[in-house]
């Protein structure tokens, strides 16, 4: 009978030592996957921050290669009734503009971002101050307007370009950009549009809204 009661006792103890292994192992196992997790988490974040630095870095480049430069006058772009025009017709004058190039390739969503900030600067600028120019890559007048902006249509002026864009070598590379070509025809203030970098974009109204208004 004691030996009964014996073994009895050690079971319990042996059972209650082997849930409290289990207990324990499965929390350490459970502490140990939180922190993998943790760490897996702060080498996407450093990922993500390198790759904005990087393409920041690049977008940097692109704009100080054009910036500066002044503008191919002899670049013939097309309006929306398909007309010709060149690049000396088009900014005669000494109104400084604003310029948005872009392609059908871009995101359309960041695009109409643009339109909604340029409609919003078009209402606060002087029209004697600063112009509004829309340069989009040559395609068929038709798809001239991107979706959700048809309501622009008549409110801001259009030109069509080829492969050389206005001539800068930031058209090379097929990127969207705001600039200004201001009196001189000289092209300054370029600003590579990426929605990673919206407060940029923002600050960038911003500032063209109380230096023209």
């Amino acid at each position: 009978m004691k030996v009964i009661l014996k073994l009895s006792i050690l079971a319990v103890v042996v059972i209650a030592g082997v849930i409290t292994f289990y207990l324990q192992n499965k929390s350490h196992k459970k502490a140990l996957s939180d922190i993998s997790l943790k760490t897996l988490e702060c080498e996407s974040q450093k990922q993500q921050v390198e790759t904005k630095v990087s393409i920041l870095e690049t977008y940097v480049i692109l704009s100080a290669q054009s910036s500066g430069k002044t503008v191919n006058r002899h670049i013939t772009l097309t309006d929306i009734k398909n007309n010709k025009h060149t690049m000396a017709e088009i900014l005669t004058g000494k109104t400084p503009r604003l310029v948005f190039r872009y392609s059908y390739t871009d995101c359309s969503s960041c695009i109409d971002t643009v339109f909604e900030y340029l409609w919003n600067l078009k209402n606060k600028v002087d029209p004697n101050k600063l112009q509004i120019i829309i340069i989009p890559h040559y395609t068929e007048v038709r798809q001239m307007i991107v979706q959700n902006s048809q309501s622009f249509k008549n409110q801001f002026t259009f030109y069509m370009a080829g492969e050389s864009g206005i001539g800068l070598p930031i058209d090379k590379n097929g990127v969207p950009y705001l600039c200004i070509i201001d009196e001189h025809k000289l092209v300054r203030n370029i600003l590579v549009m990426d929605m990673m970098f919206q407060p940029l974009l923002e600050k960038y109204f911003e500032t063209l809204s109380e230096t023209f208004q």
